[in-house]
């Protein structure tokens, strides 16, 4: 048989996010992005409580400012992180990241000076 069907691995997980925030100081202004990414469970699904976890994706970033260099405010956003999940007895997730993030526009605008940076989040799926 040359080909066969893979099942789905177990251990992975697609998520689907977005956040809003804004930014003071020397760029003043509004952040909105959407984005998904993949989670990768370091232990067997099944395990209660806490699962650590490595995430990989991609996404979709708007800021209402640019900083020097920067050509576009629409950019792309790979990021990613490891991370710790914490399911209680009523089955509500619970989760902190470290992620890296990288904004930059592909190349779409001469303009393309990227952005790196680290995030510690924390957060609870509604």
């Amino acid at each position: 048989m040359l080909f066969r069907k893979k099942p789905a691995h177990n251990k992975l997980k697609m998520v689907i996010e977005s956040a809003i925030g804004k930014a003071w100081g020397e760029y003043d202004g509004v952040m909105v992005s959407a984005g998904m990414l993949a989670h990768r469970y370091l232990v067997d699904p099944g395990v209660r409580h806490l699962r650590p976890y490595v995430e990989a994706g991609i996404g979709l970033i708007y800021t209402s400012f640019r900083i020097d260099g920067q050509g576009l405010h629409w950019n792309f956003n790979p990021q990613a992180g490891i991370g710790l999940e914490y399911l209680d007895t009523d089955n509500l997730r619970y989760f902190s990241s470290l992620r890296f993030h990288h904004v930059s526009n592909g190349g779409l605008d001469k303009d393309n000076k990227g952005i790196n940076s680290i995030m510690l989040t924390f957060g609870r799926d509604i």
